[in-house]
């Protein structure tokens, strides 16, 4: 894996910006659309891993905004699976803090 990509821009940013401020639960469906074409016209320029870590990664904010805590969490799980804290401590432990977040509200770790 190329762990220097993990630490570059993954979408142009007016693209991130467009789809981090119209996700929410009435136009979830529209801004994954959107957010598949955008990701795709940037495969090519990313190793596998890090392409499918930084799509997780983002689909995971875009399902917190739109309330979908389970779909997100699913996408960490993803990250998780596919990284190791020494690839990027950052992505690890943030996808690690909201995995831990959900499970405890959603099955009573403590």
């Amino acid at each position: 894996m190329n762990s220097d990509q993990l630490h570059t821009n993954f979408l142009r940013t007016e693209s991130e910006r467009k789809i981090l401020l119209q996700a929410n639960p009435d136009n979830l469906k529209e801004t994954l659309h959107f957010f598949n074409e955008e990701s795709e016209k940037v495969r090519q320029l990313f190793d596998p891993n890090v392409y499918e870590i930084k799509s997780a990664q983002f689909r995971s904010h875009i399902y917190q905004l739109a309330n979908h805590e389970q779909a997100a969490y699913l996408e960490n799980l993803k990250i998780l699976s596919l990284l190791t804290a020494s690839d990027s401590s950052t992505i690890y432990f943030l996808a690690m803090l909201s995995t831990l977040k959900y499970l405890r509200k959603n099955q009573n770790m403590g």
